[in-house]
């Protein structure tokens, strides 16, 4: 038999085991914790990337609409602008609104021009745009009348000297013919005088 104190054999790995159970639970906590974000995590990506589809969707559909609008104003302005260059070659007008004597079709897209452009800007817009195109037609009609005039003037000028350069030759061959038929010389200053 053993004499000694054996009371505290042992009784050390209690406490060896007691730090290594409470080390474990830390660790089982962390690792929950951990558990719990990443959960969370994933949940707020799947929420966030939903949004951005339904966002990316509406945004989609908005801008196809807009391109849509933007589409149908740009073709209305187009075929605005084409039926006024067109109402301008038939009759020319100072009142820039379709007269009775344009076709039928041209009046309808008239109207349905001026009634696709819906907004107070846009018209103002439209109006602008009928002033400059009155105006360039203007300067247009002005540039012809002024060429036409200075070539008329042109040709005036030209057949002029060149009916006084004939007159003059006709009139130095009479003369270098010495007047050997007073006939032929009257004749020859006749034509001269008819040119």
């Amino acid at each position: 038999m053993n004499t000694g104190s054996t009371a505290g054999a042992g009784s050390g790995e209690f406490h060896v085991y007691r730090h290594n159970k409470r080390r474990e639970e830390t660790r089982l906590e962390f690792l929950e914790k951990q558990k719990q974000v990443d959960e969370k995590k994933e949940l707020f990506d799947l929420r966030m990337q939903t949004a951005q589809r339904e966002a990316e969707e509406k945004t989609s559909k908005n801008r196809k609409k807009r391109y849509d609008q933007t589409a149908l104003r740009v073709s209305s302005e187009v075929l605005f602008t084409r039926a006024i260059s067109f109402a301008h070659t038939l009759t020319y007008t100072r009142t820039r609104t379709p007269t009775p004597s344009l076709p039928s079709f041209l009046s309808l897209s008239l109207s349905l021009s001026l009634d696709l452009s819906t907004t107070h800007r846009q018209r103002a817009k439209m109006r602008k745009l009928q002033a400059r195109m009155q105006e360039e037609e203007d300067k247009k009609k002005q540039q012809k009348k002024a060429a036409a005039a200075k070539k008329q003037s042109k040709t005036e000028a030209s057949s002029k000297q060149s009916k006084d350069e004939q007159a003059q030759q006709q009139s130095a061959s009479d003369s270098k013919a010495g007047g050997d038929d007073d006939d032929d010389g009257e004749s020859s200053t006749k034509k001269a005088k008819a040119l």
